[in-house]
C-alpha cells in the first residue's frame, strides 16, 4: 500500500501504523455511492471493535466518530475529561491526535471541546495555550447563540468558559482581566436563569463563579467585597436547593463557599465567626454524605474544611482542639481513598493535612512525631505521584514538606540531613517545572527552599555556597515574576531574599555590593505594597528595610 503516493507509514506512532491523505480520506468520507457507504461503514464497525479490543480508545473513538459524529464527538470529550482528571496525560494527547480528524457538525460541540482542551492546557501550565482554547470556545458559544438565542444550555456552557478563564486570568495576577470575566460568566448564568427560572445546574454553576470571584476580592485584599460575594455565592446554592433539596453537588459546593468565607473571617481576625462558618461548612459536607455516603468528593472536602479550622484552632493557641481536628481531616481523607484507592486529589491531600500536623507538633517542640509525620506526609505525596507520575501539584507539594522537614532538621542541628533534604525539596519543584515550566508557584516555591537552604549554608560559614544559592533564589522569584508581574508574594520572598544576601555581604565586608541588595529589596517591598497596599506584614518589612538603609 504504501507504493501509493497517499499511504504512508505514521513514524510518530511506531510500527505497524499508516496513514492515509487527509483529502483522499474527506473525498472517499463525502462519496454519495451507497456501495462505497456501506463499505465505509463495515469497516469503521469492524475497526472500532479492533480498537477497542487492543484498548486504543482514541482510534476507537475516530471509528466511532465516522460511523455516528455526534456519539464519537459525546466520547472524545468524555474520555478526554476522564483522562485529564486521573492525570492521564499520554492519554490526553493520543485523543488530541485524532481531535483535528473528528468531524464536528454543531457549534456547540466545537465549544465543549475547546473547553476541554483549555483545561488540559491549563494543567500543564500551558497558559497562552489554554487562553487560547477558552477564547475559542466562548467564541463558539457566542456563535451557537446567534442561531438559538434562547438556548439555556449554551448560555451555561459559555459561563463556564468564561468562569475557567477568569480562574486563569486570576492565577497570572492578570486581576483586572479576571474581574471582568468573572462578571461576564455571572451574567451568562443570569441569562440563561432568564429563560429557565428552575435551572437547578445554573444557579450551582452561578454559586461557583460568585465563589471563585469573592476568592480573588479576598486576594486583593477588597474584603468587604468578598463578603458579598460569599454571602451571594451561598444564596444561589440556597436556590438550588429549594429547588432541589436532594442536589448533593450544591451542597458540597454551599459547603465550599462557606468554608471559603471562614478563612476570610479567619483572615480578618474575626475568630468566633469563622469557628462557627467553618462548621458549617462541615455540616453541610455531612449533608451532602447522608444523601451519598459514598461521595467521595463530599468526604475529601469535608477534609479540607476540618484541616482549616485545625489551622485556626492552632493559630488561637487551641493546640489540643487542633490536634484532634487535623486528626479528624485525615480520617476524612482515609474514608475517600477506602472509597477510591486510586484518587490522587485524596492522596494530596492527605499529604496537606500530615503535613500541617506536623507543622505543630514542630511548633510544640513534639519533634520525634514531627519528623515521623513529615515522612508520612511524604510517603502520601509519593503514593499520588505512583498513581499519577506527571502530577504537577503533588510535586510541589512534595517539594513543600520536604523544604519543612528540612527546616526542623536544621532547628535540630542535623546538618548534614538538612542539607540533603533542602536539595531533595529543589529537586521536587524541578521536577515540576520539567512538566511545567510555567508553573509560577514552583518557581516561587523553588526560590524559598534555595533561600531557606542559603540560611542553612551562611549559618554553617560556608559563604560561597550561600551567595551562590541565594543568586539562584532571586532568580527563581525573578522567573516567576517575568510569568506573572503582579504576583505578591515572589516580589516579597525576593525583597526578603535581597536583605538576607546584603547581610551576608555586609558581614563579609561587601559594603557597596549589600548597600544595592538592600536597595534592590526595597524595591520589591514597594513593589508588594503597590498590589496589596493593606497587607500589614509586607509593610513591616519595607519599614524594617527602610530603618536598616537609613542606619
Amino acid at each position: 500500500l504504501t507504493e501509493f503516493s497517499f499511504v504512508w507509514e505514521a513514524q510518530q506512532r511506531g510500527q505497524n501504523w499508516y496513514r492515509i491523505h487527509d483529502l483522499v480520506r474527506r473525498l472517499d468520507y463525502e462519496s454519495n455511492q451507497e456501495e462505497i457507504k456501506t463499505i465505509h461503514q463495515q469497516a469503521h464497525t469492524e475497526l472500532e471493535t479492533y480498537y477497542r479490543q487492543l484498548g486504543e480508545v482514541a482510534e476507537a473513538i475516530y471509528h466511532a466518530n465516522r460511523l455516528d459524529w455526534q456519539r464519537g464527538v459525546n466520547e472524545w470529550v468524555e474520555k478526554f475529561e476522564e483522562a485529564l482528571k486521573q492525570s492521564r496525560y499520554e492519554q490526553c494527547r493520543s485523543l488530541l491526535e485524532v481531535r483535528n480528524e473528528l468531524i464536528i457538525q454543531s457549534i456547540f460541540q466545537l465549544g465543549r471541546v475547546s473547553y476541554a482542551e483549555g483545561d488540559y492546557f491549563v494543567t500543564l501550565s500551558l497558559y497562552q495555550e489554554a487562553e487560547q482554547e477558552y477564547l475559542e470556545a466562548i467564541a463558539a458559544y457566542d456563535l451557537q447563540l446567534r442561531l438559538t438565542p434562547d438556548d439555556t444550555v449554551t448560555h451555561n456552557n459559555k459561563g463556564l468558559a468564561l468562569e475557567s478563564l477568569a480562574n486563569l486570568q486570576s492565577s497570572l495576577s492578570q486581576h483586572t482581566q479576571a474581574l471582568s470575566r468573572y462578571e461576564q460568566a455571572i451574567a451568562s448564568y443570569d441569562t440563561a436563569l432568564t429563560y429557565a427560572l428552575n435551572y437547578v445546574d445554573a444557579h450551582n454553576n452561578k454559586g461557583n463563579a460568585l465563589q471563585r470571584l469573592a476568592d480573588l476580592h479576598s486576594s486583593l485584599s477588597q474584603h468587604t467585597q468578598a463578603l458579598s460575594r460569599y454571602e451571594q455565592a451561598i444564596a444561589s446554592y440556597d436556590t438550588a436547593l429549594t429547588l432541589a433539596p436532594n442536589y448533593v453537588y450544591a451542597h458540597n459546593n454551599k459547603g465550599l463557599a462557606l468554608q471559603r468565607l471562614a478563612d476570610l473571617h479567619s483572615s480578618l481576625s474575626q475568630h468566633t465567626q469563622a469557628l462557627t462558618t467553618y462548621e458549617q461548612a462541615i455540616a453541610s459536607y455531612d449533608t451532602a454524605l447522608t444523601l451519598a455516603p459514598n461521595y467521595v468528593y463530599a468526604h475529601n472536602n469535608k477534609g479540607l474544611a476540618l484541616q482549616s479550622l485545625a489551622d485556626l484552632q492552632s493559630s488561637l493557641s487551641q493546640h489540643t482542639q487542633a490536634l484532634t481536628t487535623y486528626e479528624q481531616a485525615i480520617a476524612s481523607y482515609d474514608t475517600a481513598l477506602t472509597l477510591a484507592p486510586n484518587d490522587v486529589g485524596a492522596h494530596n491531600n492527605k499529604g496537606i493535612a500530615l503535613k500541617r500536623l506536623a507543622d505543630l507538633q514542630s511548633s510544640l517542640s513534639q519533634h520525634t512525631q514531627a519528623l515521623t509525620t513529615y515522612e508520612q506526609a511524604i510517603a502520601s505525596y509519593d503514593t499520588a505521584l505512583t498513581l499519577a507520575p506527571n502530577s504537577v501539584y503533588a510535586h510541589n507539594n512534595k517539594g513543600l514538606a520536604l523544604q519543612s522537614l528540612a527546616d526542623l532538621q536544621s532547628s535540630l542541628s542535623q546538618h548534614t540531613q538538612a542539607l540533603s533534604t533542602y536539595e531533595q525539596a529543589i529537586a521536587s519543584y524541578d521536577t515540576a517545572l520539567t512538566l511545567a515550566p510555567n508553573d509560577v508557584g514552583a518557581h516561587n516555591n523553588k526560590g524559598t527552599a534555595l533561600g531557606r537552604l542559603a540560611d542553612l549554608q551562611s549559618s554553617l560559614s560556608q559563604h560561597t555556597q550561600a551567595l551562590t544559592t541565594y543568586e539562584q533564589a532571586i532568580a527563581s522569584y525573578d522567573t516567576a515574576l517575568t510569568l506573572a508581574p503582579n504576583y505578591v508574594y515572589a516580589h516579597n520572598n525576593k525583597g526578603v531574599a535581597l536583605r538576607k544576601l546584603g547581610n551576608l555581604l555586609k558581614d563579609l565586608s561587601h559594603d557597596d555590593q549589600a548597600l544595592q541588595c538592600y536597595q534592590a529589596a526595597l524595591v520589591s517591598f514597594n513593589r508588594s505594597l503597590d498590589i496589596a497596599p493593606n497587607d500589614d506584614k509586607i509593610r513591616d518589612l519595607k519599614e524594617q528595610m527602610q530603618k536598616l538603609l537609613s542606619s
